[in-house]
């Protein structure tokens, strides 16, 4: 499993992927669910999880459950529990995609020519909020 590349952003630490792709809710939520792809999480602990309001995961749930992006593992108590679903084809790139990401923009930081780095490599944030 590979680790999750975190960056400063402000005061909060943003992923590599949410800072190249933007911190929409739909990919706040795939990111959340591909780092931690092991576990399933009720919707509401996906919304605190993922930093994401849980009326905003209301709306995107349908869609998700729809395309079969996630899949419900189990029940417990009212609470239903989901997890990526790793057998939909579209997961499986989509989660491809999204480590490639992370490896290009790791590579430009080790080339010292990303632009969120102080040029010498690892580093720096650009000091601005999401």
């Amino acid at each position: 499993m590979k680790k999750r590349a975190k960056t400063n952003v402000g005061d909060k630490m943003v992923s590599l992927f949410l800072k190249v792709e933007g911190a929409t809710p739909i990919n706040k939520v795939w990111d959340f669910l591909i780092v931690h792809q092991e576990y399933d999480y009720s919707m509401k602990e996906i919304s605190k999880f993922a930093g994401v309001s849980y009326s905003q995961i209301k709306l995107l749930w349908p869609g998700l459950v729809k395309r079969k992006i996630v899949a419900m593992t189990r029940k417990v108590g009212k609470s239903k529990m989901f997890k990526l679903n790793l057998t939909n084809p579209v997961v499986k790139e989509f989660i491809d995609y999204f480590w490639a990401v992370i490896d290009a923009e790791l590579s430009k930081r080790e080339r010292g020519t990303c632009p969120y780095t102080n040029g010498k490599g690892a580093g720096i944030a650009i000091a601005k909020t999401i």
